[in-house]
């Protein structure tokens, strides 16, 4: 068993069984002993406790904002969520995971350590306008300011590309501050307080692989249709690639 099964089984599952009673007990279902379940689950320690997942699909901010939103229609956390009975599917679930935009939330609510999606957008800050910054703030930086960080990558050995421009943009969109994450590594993830005590789902990103001959634009090069997606996600112990 491998470290990142050993999170998913001795914590996670754990906090999701007792998060999956609060949200059953909301359903009110007929004819269904909603505590004879649980501590059935409970008695088999947890192994049968249904493994959920959330993916949020590519499709740029639109997915993005999109996804934020299925997070907050589930998040036991937000009152009209309960309301409508369908918080606490978000503490139910075991893994988060997302493409291109998609990605964009499950990464953002990570560094954020896992907030509700209220106080995130709050931090977010959609309403900004960060192509046209004049300033250098918390949420937003300049093109000079954010050039010179790739004229810093560059300096150091590393290639750059128009990627490196729209990861330093976007990520004053979506990742923790300060410098949008400058400073801030995947694997670190792992470190955070709400990954250690199991209570934010494993974040898991998708890639799609990049092999010789692929179209290249300004220096992006365009994966082939149906080519080999990579998952990515951090583990306890180290960081973890997976082909699937």
């Amino acid at each position: 068993m491998d470290s990142t099964s050993s999170w998913a089984i001795k914590g996670r599952v754990t906090l999701a069984s007792q998060a999956l009673r609060g949200y059953l007990d909301r359903l009110c279902l007929e004819n269904f002993d909603v505590a004879k379940y649980t501590n059935a689950l409970r008695k088999f320690d947890y192994a049968h406790v249904p493994t959920i997942g959330y993916a949020i699909s590519g499709g740029g901010t639109a997915s993005a904002y999109t996804g934020t939103g299925g997070l907050r229609a589930f998040d036991e956390r937000i009152p009209g969520a309960n309301e409508q009975r369908v918080g606490g599917l978000l503490q139910v679930i075991t893994y988060m995971s997302g493409l291109s935009g998609g990605a964009w939330p499950t990464v953002g609510l990570a560094t954020y350590d896992f907030l509700n999606a209220d106080d995130v957008l709050n931090y977010w800050q959609p309403e900004l306008n960060r192509e046209n910054a004049t300033v250098d703030s918390e949420y937003a930086a300049t093109t000079e300011s954010m050039i010179g960080d790739m004229a810093a990558k560059f300096e150091a050995g590393f290639n750059i590309t128009a990627a490196d421009f729209f990861g330093r943009l976007w990520g004053y969109g979506f990742v923790a501050p300060p410098q949008a994450g400058l400073n801030q590594t995947w694997s670190g993830i792992a470190r955070m307080p709400a990954f250690q005590n199991f209570t934010m789902p494993m974040p898991i990103v998708e890639f799609c692989q990049l092999i010789e001959g692929n179209d290249e634009y300004y220096g992006l090069e365009v994966p082939y249709p149906n080519k080999t997606f990579v998952s990515t996600f951090a583990s306890r112990s180290n960081f973890t690639n997976s082909l699937s």
